[in-house]
């Protein structure tokens, strides 16, 4: 399970890489970046368009409604807690930590490569950590990964403008830090029926 959901977060995180390049590539002056933005959107609904499959029915009220969400937050605290890592690093990241490049001094076309490395980071250690979660355990994998992510935030700070320390450092910690999504969604995967799981991923 973990190894499959890493398949899908990796998809996720090249995303974030694209935006990081774009974004070294371009800059954010004038109407170009904002165009390969709109292109990138433009892309992603043609998938969408030609989507065909069964029949899709819709869940009931009591499976998809606030109670069923509340529920599975109290069978899986842990998993719904990693999620919430996860989204304060995936917004630290890349919306805060270009803000905190900037006054660094760096210039906007290294400040896209530094969101750029931290996206390729997390491309890179989700199938294994997902592959790491599916032979040692996943809440080994997940204590691992937390406390990792600690120590590298912290030597993140330490580090100021060393560029030669930023780049190892952000790509390993967006790396661990991402897999909280991965292992998040395996640990709620034990513990919740395949029809909740959408609910668990909205929680």
């Amino acid at each position: 399970r973990a190894s499959l959901l890493a398949v899908y977060a990796t998809v996720l995180s090249v995303g974030f890489a694209i935006g990081g390049l774009l974004l070294s590539l371009l800059g954010a002056q004038g109407w170009i970046p904002w165009a390969a933005g709109a292109c990138l959107f433009l892309l992603g609904s043609i998938p969408i368009g030609l989507l065909r499959g069964p029949g899709l029915v819709p869940p009931d009220r009591l499976e998809a409604g606030p109670s069923q969400v509340w529920k599975v937050g109290r069978l899986v605290p842990v998993a719904i807690l990693a999620g919430l890592v996860f989204g304060a690093v995936e917004t630290g990241v890349f919306s805060l930590f270009p803000v905190y490049a900037e006054r660094l001094g760096f210039n906007v076309q290294t400040i896209g490569t530094f969101v750029m490395v931290g996206a390729l980071g997390a491309i890179a250690f989700q199938i294994p950590a997902g592959k790491f979660a599916d032979r040692f355990g996943r809440q080994t994998a997940l204590n691992i990964i937390s406390g990792l992510t600690l120590i590298l935030s912290l030597m993140i700070i330490l580090a100021g403008r060393n560029t030669v320390l930023l780049y190892p450092m952000l790509f390993t910690f967006v790396g661990c830090a991402s897999a909280y999504y991965t292992l998040g969604l395996a640990l709620m995967g034990e513990r919740v029926p395949p029809t909740s799981m959408a609910t668990g991923n909205a929680a």
